[in-house]
């Protein structure tokens, strides 16, 4: 099951889509855009758009490190690649409108 999404600010909001997807609250998932995958985990957001993604920057472990998505959370920073995705008159990076799909994993 993988279905395309945008990231955004917040945490992975999408509950119109969840029943369609068999996902509910606490669900873990992988996302992926054509850079990298974070696992992150489902929750429900009435407010959320369909087909949106919603999840916080600045959060989770460094690229060298994999640690547990419940005590750090997942860092969206691997979802570009500083030497493409960066505003060419600063050094601000691309942190939204970011194309991804996702993928339920099998344990919650």
């Amino acid at each position: 099951m993988e279905v395309s999404f945008l990231v955004s600010a917040g945490r992975p909001d999408f509950p119109l889509d969840l029943a369609a997807r068999s996902l509910v609250d606490g669900d873990r998932i992988a996302i992926h855009s054509d850079h990298a995958q974070i696992v992150a985990i489902v929750k429900d957001e009435p407010s959320a758009r369909p087909g949106v993604v919603s999840i916080a920057h600045a959060w989770g472990d460094l690229p060298s490190e994999n640690v547990d998505v419940v005590t750090h959370g997942s860092s969206t920073n691997r979802f570009i690649r500083t030497d493409r995705d960066t505003n060419p008159l600063n050094p601000m990076p691309r942190m939204s409108a970011i194309p991804v799909s996702i993928v339920s994993l099998p344990y919650r």
